[in-house]
This record gives structure tokens, sequence and C-alpha cells, in this order.
């Protein structure tokens, strides 16, 4: 028997989609891209992703009657979250409603270049001796003795007689410790990209880097898609244990919104996506899991214990990541499951273990983590920072009346 499907217009996107019967409003509008203010993560206590329904009857749950007035009931107001399309549907979005009506991100550019002496990736020009009776050598053989040992993958062998005897053995290659990535014949010397991002529950940034020189080359940021399923990474990790689908839709919320970020990045630079080779992230244990795809369900509850914590590098494409054909990613190591690869960049950044006297790291987001480094030890904790700083869902105690 096939599924019943029915369909849903929203306005004034005037967006229509087709759903199966039973499905939520709020997938409804996702499938559509609209994305709602949902930091309860879909649980219908906050009230924030409320639509009118002006075409079409839809049944409201106690949830919504808990949480809408009177006169909102009357004029076809809810939750999209707890509603359900049991018929075709006509659906007016305010925009206080739109997650991207409640957020402004603030992107400060790096002035001072940054240290590339051990840069992940490098270009070398170079020229080589060309072919004779007297030296029969390989053309990796050649290349070796300017550069060292090499490894290199078929696809980068057969490309490579061609682009050397183009133009008389000169180009450029580039290598990742002793792999050979790419050979650019002639004289120019491409861009050698990397690109760095921080991926926040609430927030991305992204940061296109030059390793020949350090210099940044662009940077930007946006609000973390993953935003409109739970605020927070409780929520989300609720969402994503739900069925294999659900996780497989964070990650490509995250993955998509990187690769939008990506071509910023290289439009911004006047450049192409195939001149990054590296990709770094940095985010809390659960974000790196999601981006990864990997389930976080055991983060979630006692002992809070992640699938990884070792960093890993895999390629770009594995990822779902476009740059390079053979660019790869490094994922941060985590220390803990709610402390995670964000904080290790930060300690490495700010060279923390250097301190010598005691001294107290605090990265304040929607997750809070704090480091302690006394007496030859470090110890690291985590608090849930954003509800706290933000006033979310906390209520006063019974009886008592909330001061503002």
């Amino acid at each position: 028997m096939a599924e019943e499907l029915l369909t849903i217009r929203f306005l004034p996107s005037d967006a229509t989609v087709l759903v199966a019967r039973g499905a939520s409003l709020s997938d409804a509008a996702a499938l559509a891209g609209i994305s709602l203010d949902m930091p309860c993560g879909g649980q219908g206590n906050c009230g924030k992703c409320k639509v009118q329904v002006t075409g079409g009857t839809a049944r409201w749950t106690n949830a919504e009657r808990a949480l809408l007035g009177h006169t909102e009931l009357q004029q076809g107001f809810h939750l999209a979250c707890q509603t359900r399309v049991l018929s075709p549907l006509v659906v007016e979005v305010p925009d206080t409603s739109l997650l991207a009506s409640t957020y402004k991100i603030l992107v400060d550019a790096q002035a001072q270049p940054l240290d590339v002496s051990d840069a992940p990736v490098r270009s070398r020009h170079v020229t080589l001796d060309t072919p004779s009776l007297q030296d029969d050598a390989s053309d990796l053989e050649r290349l070796e003795r300017k550069l060292g040992p090499l490894e290199l993958d078929v696809d980068v062998a057969r490309a490579l007689p061609a682009a050397l005897r183009n133009r008389d053995y000169r180009g450029t290659a580039m290598v990742a410790g002793n792999r050979l990535i790419s050979f650019t014949a002639g004289d120019t010397k491409p861009p050698c990209l990397a690109a760095a991002f921080d991926i926040g529950t609430t927030t991305l940034a992204g940061s296109l880097i030059d390793l020949e020189d350090g210099r940044e080359l662009a940077r930007v940021a946006r609000l973390n898609p993953q935003t409109k399923f739970g605020d927070d990474i409780l929520a989300r990790i609720v969402y994503a244990s739900d069925t294999p689908e659900r996780l497989e839709r964070l990650r490509r919320e995250i993955t998509d919104a990187v690769n939008e970020m990506v071509r910023e990045l290289a439009d911004h630079a006047d450049t192409r996506i195939e001149s990054i080779y590296e990709i770094a992230f940095a985010g809390n244990t659960t974000m790196q899991h999601l981006l990864l795809g990997i389930t976080p369900v055991s983060i979630g509850v006692s002992p809070f214990v992640p699938t990884i914590r070792a960093s890993l590098t895999p390629s770009a494409s594995a990822v779902g990541i476009r740059a390079h054909p053979k660019a790869r990613c490094y994922v941060f190591p985590a220390i803990a499951g709610y402390v995670g690869g964000d904080t290790v960049a930060g300690l490495l950044a700010t060279h923390f273990a250097d301190a010598e006297s005691p001294s107290l790291f605090i990265d304040i987001g929607t997750n809070g983590e704090l480091v302690l480094n006394a007496g030859g030890a470090a110890i690291a904790t985590s608090c849930a920072a954003g509800p706290a700083f933000e006033g979310a869902r906390i209520l006063a105690a019974p009886g008592v009346a909330a001061k503002q």
C-alpha cells in the first residue's frame, strides 16, 4: 500500500512540500528549507516554533493548549513541533518564529600572520635533471632526490609523467608529510591553503589560511543549522538517538553548512576550493561525533563515554567536505564526553601548558569548559553555560517571585 502524501504550503515564502501523513509540521518546515526556532529540540515546552494554520485543519495537543493563549488558539496558532499533518495545510510562519531572526554573529579578522613553520602541507617548487642514457632514474626517484622519500597514490602517479615532461621537468609538488598529493607543471606556484573550523553548538566559524606565509585570507561565521533540532547538546543527543535517519540529518546539516562556508571563504579570497589541502575541525565532543556521523548516545547517559577521544585524520571526501581531491581533515582529540576538541585547541593556542603560575582557562559558550593548571597537573570540568547566562528554562521556585 502506497504511503499517503499530503501537501503543505508555507507562507510568506510560498514553499510547498509533500510529506507523509502523520509527519510533524516542524519536519515539513525543515524539508521546505525553513529553519524554525526550536531551542527545546521539539519537546513542546519552549513555545517558540509558533505558526498559524490558515488553510486546512490540525489538532491541538495538550502541550499546545498549555502554552498558547485562548486568542491564539482561536486564530489557528499551533506549535510546529507538536502538530501532526493529517490533511493538506496552508501555514503562515511569523518572522519571530524563524531561527535566523534572533541571532547576530560578529566576525573579526586575524591581523597577525600565524606560525606555519610546521604546516601539514608544503608546496615545493623544483627543477629536476632530465633523463638521459647516463641517468635513467624514474620520475619518482628524480623527485625524491629533491624532496626525500615520497609516497603517492596511483592516480597521482598516472598524472606525473605528462606533468613533468610538459614543462621540462619543472613544477610545484604539494607534499603532506611524505605523501605527494599533486604535481603542477611550470614555473607558476599554485596556492597552498588550509581551512579551520570551530564547530560550536550555536555558531560555526571558519578561517582560510595561506600555508606559505600564515596570512588569514578570509573568515566567515554563521548560525549552526542544527539549532532547529535543539539549542543544547542534550537535545541533539536525544534527537540523534531516535533513528539513524535523524543522526544522518544532523550530520548533513553540519557538512552542508561547512561546504557553503568553504565556498564563501574561497570566494572572499578569490581562489578555488581545490587549493584547500587541509581542513581542521574543533568542537565539543558531541559536535565532533555528529560531524563524523558517529552516534553520541553514550555521551548523554552516565558515565558519559564518547565513542572516540583520539584525533582523527579522515579524507575530506569521507567526511563529505568539498576541497582538493586529496585533502584531509584533522579532527581535534577530546578530553572527555563534555570537554572536547575546542578546549584542546584553546589550550594549544594559548600555550596553556607553559604557564609558570597557577592558571585557569575558561571557554564560555553554550557548553562551558574550565581547565585549571596548577602544581604540575591540569584538571578539566564542564557546565551548561548557555542556559545560565541566557536565563533559558530557568523558573522561579514555587511560591518565590521571579526577580527581573
